[in-house]
């Protein structure tokens, strides 16, 4: 893969974060600390299942899907941290 390409892996995990701190904190305050952070885990663990077992089955390149997965999981780590 491409420079950008590899930046988009290793950064996608991280603007997923932010949006995840900034977003779950309100989500919280809406729907319960209990349900968001069961919400955070399920998100964190479908992202990292995903991103692991993740194989170019379907014609799409690993660096579409691989930071897609990394999104899930970043929002649910930010998430987290809230």
């Amino acid at each position: 893969g491409s420079s950008a390409e590899r930046q988009l892996m290793s950064s996608s995990i991280l603007w997923a974060s932010i949006f995840g701190q900034l977003s779950f904190g309100y989500l919280a305050d809406v729907f319960g600390r209990k349900v968001m952070f069961v919400t955070t885990v399920m998100l964190i663990t479908i992202g990292a299942l995903l991103s692991a077992f993740y194989f170019d089955q379907i014609g799409i390149s690993v660096y579409v899907w691989v930071p897609a997965f990394r999104v899930v999981m970043g929002i649910g780590i930010g998430g987290g941290n809230t």
